[in-house]
Parts: C-alpha cells; sequence; structure tokens
C-alpha cells in the first residue's frame, strides 16, 4: 500500500510536471496516458529510484559527518534524485508518445547512466559541500 502511494505521487509530479510544458498527458494512479495515441507509461516500484536512493544514503551515513548534517544531506539528496527521476519519466513518457521512438534505449541504457552518474555527483556534492574542518 506504502508502494503504491510511492508509485501515484511520483506519477502525478511528473504528470503535472509534463503537463505545464506540453499539456496532454492523463494522469491514473501510477499511469501516464496519452490522450490521442493511447500509449502510456506506468511508474512501477522500478521506477521510483528508491534503490538508488537508498544506495546514495547509505554512503551519506557512512561519512563522517555529524548527525544533523547527515540527514540534511540525505534529505537534500532524495529531492535531487526524485527530481531528475521525475524528469526521466517525462522523457520516457515523451517518447513513447511518438511515432518512432527509441524508448528501451533510453529507459534501458541511457537513463540508466543518468542515474548513476547523477547518484554519483549527489553523493560528492553532498558531501563537499557538508564538510567541515575538524581539529
Amino acid at each position: 500500500m506504502i508502494a503504491a502511494g510511492i508509485e501515484q505521487a511520483i506519477a502525478a509530479f511528473a504528470g503535472e510536471c509534463y503537463r505545464l510544458f506540453f499539456g496532454n498527458v492523463l494522469i491514473s494512479a501510477n499511469r501516464l496516458s496519452h490522450e490521442g495515441s493511447g500509449a502510456y507509461v506506468v511508474v512501477d516500484q522500478a521506477c521510483t529510484a528508491l534503490t538508488l536512493v537508498a544506495t546514495v544514503w547509505a554512503g551519506i551515513f557512512s561519512l563522517r559527518h555529524v548527525w544533523k548534517k547527515k540527514i540534511m544531506m540525505a534529505f537534500i539528496a532524495v529531492i535531487i534524485i526524485q527530481l531528475e527521476n521525475a524528469f526521466r519519466i517525462m522523457h520516457l513518457y515523451y517518447e513513447i508518445g511518438q511515432m518512432v521512438n527509441h524508448f528501451e534505449f533510453y529507459h534501458l541504457y541511457f537513463w540508466q547512466l543518468v542515474n548513476f552518474l547523477t547518484a554519483i555527483c549527489v553523493f560528492f556534492f553532498l558531501d563537499k559541500v557538508f564538510q567541515e574542518k575538524e581539529f
């Protein structure tokens, strides 16, 4: 039940963001559908980026920062990763609506690389920003 709520929230956020720029999206639970073509994208457990967040959190909580900073870093990491995830979902939704599309390439290869690089950059960026000199 919690997983379904997370999936629906991510789908709704990505759908509403997409609607701001392009307009044609039907949002039903965790499904984003094109009005004209009927093509759709389903946001399921694999699309929540929660495993990516958990991986970044594991790195963050292993760092030598005070707990207050670790919690702030973890919160910021979730926001950044979920914003990137929403952008990914919007792109895949756009792609699936095209007559000739490369959905599988983007879904299986391109966005996996972007997710990985985003996680690494978020981790090192947050570590650098929150570092303090300890004497």
